[in-house]
């Protein structure tokens, strides 16, 4: 099997881990505190990891892929959206950066309301 599958599968588990115990830690109610939190810090480790291994610290790809698909795409996939988003707007891709947003979010929400209601939930 490939390398970075297997760090994938690996950082996958410790990243969906670490989201569900964030879940169970921070449940609220009232709001989503946990998701919130989970979205924030996950986009704050994706930046982190994606400068420092591009720019100071020489890992091997496998690894690379091992801590940011693996460990955060399982954690959040909220973070890769807002670097993706980061690196257009860097490039001076203003239009398209806010395209990318609003298809996103707004394809998002109506995605979200397809699901509920394919799946017999009307909302």
């Amino acid at each position: 099997m490939n390398k970075k599958i297997i760090a994938v599968l690996i950082g996958g588990f410790i990243g969906g881990g670490l989201r569900e115990a964030l879940e169970l830690a921070l449940h609220s109610s009232a709001f989503p505190w946990a998701t919130l939190v989970i979205n924030l810090t996950g986009t704050f480790m994706l930046s982190f990891l994606n400068y420092k291994i591009s720019t100071r610290w020489a890992l091997s790809p496998a690894i690379a892929t091992g801590l940011t698909t693996g460990i955060v795409g399982s954690y959040t996939t909220y973070s890769t959206l807002i670097l993706e988003n980061n690196q257009l707007l860097l490039n001076n891709h203003l239009g398209l950066a806010v395209v990318y947003l609003v298809v996103s979010f707004g394809g998002g929400l109506i995605a979200a309301q397809l699901g509920m209601r394919m799946g017999g939930k009307h909302a």
